[in-house]
């Protein structure tokens, strides 16, 4: 050991400070013998002889390969939540060579998935977390030579946070004496001193907070009025130094033996909030009025509460207190649950859904309106006056003008109807269209003996008309789109043979329907065909033997298509002819559709007769319906062909919904008796409404027949209709059905069937 002058004591105070700086000199070197010089840390961490640790502890050895150390287990690992933060602290940091702790952490209690989330030299940290949020944790020590310790345990210390009070808030919105602003609002005055003023600062390295509260009062006995204000800054940062929270508050509260009002005020950054505690509140603009705004007045109507300096707030009016506004309000969304209105103007709404018992509206715009019941105007007397229109789709009004396209099912009018066009006689004629020269004819090839095609002679002989073998047609044009109710042609029928045909009808010459038979639209070709008549009999000389094809229909154009016959491939007949209303004089084969006179038309769009209206789009300058009188037809049709029994037996039917009123039921039926060799039947028909049965007709008889010389019967047939009125007053879905039967030793099939209903109301 070196030997060092000794210190004198203090009271030779200048030979102190001599045998000082010697002494202090003989340490660094520069006096006495080298060999008694101080080596510092720094002296052997620069020499590579040794190095200090994070402990600042000399760690004597090599520094370039300094001897391993090694650190027992930790031990008394315990976790607490706190508010965004979850607390740790362990025993074991005094231990020989100890540097520090490594902090790891798992969601689940698994050693394997944990990351090590921090060091600490202490036996404590504050792990910063989210609000309601929990870890399992480990803890093991670092020695001086930076080797790890085993873990304090293979299962985890679980912990976790606090719920977090904004969380809270949030779940609570809209419960405002209930949020934390609120109820710090709504906290009595605890200290209730004279005058009080309390300040409070802090600041470290986990954040700063200031905070002033001002607190006067006044105490006689037990009752106690007191004033507070508080304001409040705070920010709260991390380890890191990151900013974990930021509030700022300020608080007045009133407070008069325990019952508190006032006002608050919190900013968070990201929200904030103003709490006002008090039964009510008012705003007052001096300017607006020279007649204060009296909180206890009880006002005789919002007019009188108008002429005040009230702005908005609660207000006594007519007996009731009620939040009122007493500006201009712009309102961009609210919503109502109950709502009062006394005399509003409403520039523009949209209103979704709202229930008005009553309301007076001048003028409105209404993009889409929904009436529950019915809508009428106010001056509606039912067949009087005014108008309504229900829920139910009912309309009643005096009068209408109609610009546009105008459908209807069905009408009736009760007086007259005038619509401009050309007056015309020939739309919905009675006769023979191609006899009367009211038709051009043409042929899909070329026709030999044309003349006899409508020269008036129909009985079986050896003149007739021909067209070439194949799928041929006969084609009517009548000009104009006219009534046409049947075609009837006779075919060749000297040898018996029988031919097979088709018809179809156009509007337009380019589209086609086919009424019997069957083939494309475009009129092409004709693929479908049925019999001209029966397999046996009708073929004797001087007879007529017609076959009558139904059509009862508006069109310009009708083209028959043949197809060959049972002989040969040839097209033959003796006469063509094509009816309007019905045929001429005593003819057998007329068809009573009845007589139409001095028709109306539009050309190409509207026809009127006396009995219907046929429109595609209606022009209509003034329409007057007496009797507000409308009526919509109920109707049913098929052409499939069925075979009469001696039993009536039901083959159409229509549902009508009747209101009352007495109705009109139009029946047609084409029946066809069939050969016999006795004398002829007849094919039945009646109407039902229901099971009561309100008319009845004959389709067809004995009248259709042919005689052969041997004195046999041949069948034929007809289109029949006829009108019936029912008188009673049955109201509801009413069924109309039409039963046909055969009577006589014969047998009879029916076609064309059609049955229409309307209600004559008014």
């Amino acid at each position: 050991m070196s030997r060092l002058p000794a210190i004198p004591p203090s009271r030779e105070k200048n030979l102190t400070v001599e045998k000082l700086k010697e002494l202090v000199e003989i340490w660094k070197g520069d006096r006495g013998d080298p060999l008694d010089r101080v080596v510092s840390y720094r002296d052997l961490v620069n020499l590579k002889l040794g190095r200090v640790s994070p402990g600042r502890v000399l760690q004597a050895g090599d520094a370039t390969s300094p001897p391993p150390t090694s650190v027992g287990a930790l031990t008394n690992l315990t976790a607490s939540g706190g508010f965004h933060v979850i607390f740790l602290d362990w025993d074991g940091v005094d231990q020989p060579n100890y540097s520090y702790t490594e902090i790891w952490r798992s969601s689940d209690d698994n050693l394997g998935n944990a990351v090590l989330v921090a060091t600490s030299q202490a036996g404590l940290y504050p792990d910063v977390v989210d609000g309601n949020t929990g870890f399992y944790y480990w803890v093991r020590a670092v020695s001086t030579t930076g080797h790890p310790g085993p873990y304090n345990a293979t299962a985890g210390t679980y912990a976790q946070s606090a719920i977090d009070p904004d969380y809270v808030i949030e779940q609570l919105a809209g419960l405002i004496s209930e949020s934390e602003l609120a109820q710090e609002l709504l906290t009595p005055i605890q200290a209730i001193p004279g005058i009080q003023q309390s300040l409070v600062t802090l600041n470290d390295e986990q954040g700063a907070i200031s905070g002033r509260i001002d607190t006067v009062a006044a105490i006689v006995d037990d009752n106690t009025a007191a004033v507070e204000t508080k304001a409040s800054a705070q920010v709260v940062t991390g380890l890191q130094g990151e900013v974990q929270s930021i509030q700022s508050k300020y608080t007045i509260k009133l407070d008069v033996n325990g019952y508190v009002s006032g006002i608050g005020l919190m900013n968070d950054g990201a929200t904030s909030e103003m709490v006002v505690a008090s039964n009510a509140v008012y705003f007052i603009d001096p300017g607006q009025s020279i007649t204060a705004f009296n909180p206890q007045t009880d006002y005789s109507s919002l007019d009188a509460l108008r002429n005040t300096q009230f702005v908005f707030g609660y207000a006594t009016v007519e007996g009731q207190t009620r939040f009122a506004i007493n500006v201009p309000a712009y309102i961009p969304e609210a919503t109502i649950t109950t709502a009062m209105i006394k005399d509003a103007v409403i520039t523009g709404a949209k209103i979704k859904d709202a229930t008005i018992n009553g309301a007076k509206i001048n003028l409105a715009d209404i993009w889409d309106l929904s009436i529950g019941n019915e809508m009428r105007s106010a001056n509606y007397v039912a067949g009087q006056s005014g108008w309504r229109v229900t829920q139910g789709g009912f309309a009643e009004f005096g009068s209408g003008t109609f610009r546009g396209h105008v459908e209807m099912q069905s009408g009736y009018i009760s007086d007259s109807v005038q619509i401009g066009g050309v007056l015309q006689y020939n739309d919905f004629s009675p006769g023979n269209f191609i006899r009367n020269g009211q038709a051009t004819l043409s042929y899909s090839a070329a026709m030999t003996n044309a003349q006899y095609m409508n020269d008036g002679v129909r009985s079986i002989s050896g003149n007739y008309w021909e067209i070439p073998g194949g799928v041929q047609y006969l084609q009517a044009d009548l000009g104009e789109v006219r009534f046409v109710n049947e075609s009837r042609m006779f075919f060749y029928a000297l040898d018996g043979r029988r031919y097979k045909y088709a018809v179809a009808v156009s509007d337009d010459g380019l589209t086609w329907d086919y009424l019997t038979g069957s083939g494309p639209s475009d009129g092409s070709n004709a693929t479908g065909f049925v019999w001209s008549r029966p397999p046996t009999g009708g073929y004797f000389a001087g007879y007529e033997f017609p076959t009558i094809m139904p059509i009862g229909t508006f069109t310009r154009y009708v083209r028959v298509w043949m197809g060959g016959n049972t002989v040969n491939a040839g097209n033959h007949g003796y006469e063509w002819e094509l009816y309007g209303a019905g045929g001429g004089g005593e003819d057998p084969y007329t068809a009573s559709v009845g007589t139409h006179v001095k028709d109306w038309v539009r050309p190409g769009s509207t026809l009127i007769n006396g009995n219907k209206i046929y429109t595609g789009d209606a022009y209509v300058d003034t329409l007057q319906i007496k009797g507000q009188a409308v009526t919509f037809p109920s109707w049913a049709q098929t052409g499939s062909s069925v075979s009469n029994g001696g039993s009536w037996t039901t083959r159409l039917t229509v549902n009508v919904p009747r209101t009352g009123a007495p109705v009109a039921v139009f029946v047609q039926v084409y029946g066809h008796i069939n050969n016999s060799y006795s004398s002829g039947g007849a094919v039945q028909v009646r109407v039902l409404r229901g099971s009561t049965v309100i008319g009845s007709f004959t389709a067809a008889d004995a009248r259709f027949l042919a005689t052969t010389e041997a004195g046999n019967l041949y069948g034929g047939g007809d289109s029949t209709a006829n009108f019936f009125l029912d008188t009673s007053n049955s109201s509801g879905n009413t069924a109309y059905s039409v039963q046909i039967s055969h009577s006589g030793p014969s047998s009879s099939t029916t076609g064309l069937r059609r049955i229409m209903v309307i209600e004559m109301k008014r």
